[in-house]
């Protein structure tokens, strides 16, 4: 880095902003990234932490709603750097015993998800992923963005597995869609259905993209294949799902209700986006409107204005609106009087009155 700042002019008083340098070289730029995670605070002990904050804190746009600086995080999290399982287990293993900072954790994140998803994990990434996955699970509930990484690294192991291996490890249990929906999947040829399941697994809160679309319309032919049959049980499953205390132990009134825990939540809303990729059937409509129905109920909890299953209820709404047919329409007219949430209930009304 002390090469590369001389090369650009610049001393170490540039640093760590001289990471967002379009003229970095990627390589350059992925070492500097590497210094940056190392040099993290070290792990504080667990006690409450008092957060101060004002409005010049809240109205900076060179700051985030903790104070901390934007960059170079917010663009280090946007561009390709070159990872390699060596470099993604060494950004990993630079976590072990720093405070924790959901901007690093989720910068080391990403570069192993993004060797995984080439092939190129090791064991060695693995066991480092393993250890963060466990750091994350033993994180409070209250550290910032510490939910969308527990199951951000939870998918990156998954996607590590040998492709030919039904991985059903994203199903986690708290609720009652995930036993029946693990049950569907090993009734089936494991070599049927795995493919399927493996993207479904992958999409995460993601919009799928025309690449994932074209993988799901492909995995899902002929008629009669087993993967369109687990797909129209996991939908059915979904739509039969009860509600059950988000904290396991507790009840709904104590806690928030919710139809799907953990990593269940993006695994259904994938199902339930895929049915649009069978715009020729005709059994997801009723199941897609009970899921939008339901997931738009108020979750339970006196004073908080959410829903169970707000994700897979605005899933199915995309699914209605991009089948497009006679029945599907039929029921987003039923969700224009059923719903109460104006936000999914807005888009219903447009999707209506497009046509």
């Amino acid at each position: 880095m002390d090469a590369a700042l001389t090369a650009l002019g610049l001393g170490w008083e540039a640093w760590p902003r001289v990471l967002t340098d379009r003229r970095l070289d990627p390589e350059v730029r992925l070492s500097g990234l590497l210094v940056l995670l190392a040099a993290g605070e070290p792990a504080r002990r667990s006690g409450p932490r008092v957060l101060w904050f004002s409005v010049e804190m809240l109205t900076d746009p060179e700051r985030d709603w903790l104070g901390r600086d934007r960059q170079p995080w917010d663009h280090l999290s946007r561009v390709r750097l070159p990872w390699t399982a060596t470099t993604a287990t060494t950004a990993l293993e630079s976590l072990r015993g720093q405070a924790y900072d959901d901007r690093r954790v989720a910068l080391a994140l990403r570069g192993a998800a993004a060797v995984c998803a080439d092939g190129a994990a090791d064991a060695a990434l693995l066991e480092a992923l393993t250890r963060t996955a466990a750091g994350l699970d033993g994180a409070a509930d209250e550290e910032p963005r510490v939910v969308e990484l527990r199951h951000l690294a939870r998918r990156t192991l998954a996607s590590a597995t040998p492709p030919e291996l039904l991985d059903l490890s994203l199903l986690v249990d708290g609720d009652t869609w995930s036993g029946p929906a693990r049950a569907a999947a090993r009734a089936r040829p494991a070599d049927e259905v795995t493919a399927l399941v493996r993207v479904l697994s992958g999409l995460g809160p993601r919009r799928p993209a025309q690449r994932w679309w074209r993988e799901v319309g492909a995995l899902l032919e002929p008629a009669t294949s087993p993967a369109r049959a687990l797909l129209r049980e996991w939908v059915e499953l979904a739509a039969r799902a009860d509600v059950v205390p988000e904290w396991p132990g507790s009840r709904v009134g104590w806690c928030c209700g919710v139809l799907f825990v953990g990593t269940n939540v993006d695994v259904v809303r994938a199902a339930v986006l895929a049915t649009a990729a069978l715009p020729a059937e005709t059994w997801p409509a009723e199941h897609l409107g009970v899921i939008a129905r339901r997931g738009a109920e108020h979750n339970g909890m006196a004073g908080m204005a959410e829903a169970l299953s707000l994700k897979t209820a605005s899933a199915a709404i995309d699914a209605l609106v991009r089948r497009g047919g006679a029945d599907d329409r039929r029921v987003l007219t039923e969700l224009r009087y059923a719903l109460r949430r104006k936000d999914l209930l807005k888009r219903v009304v447009a999707a209506l009155e497009e046509d």
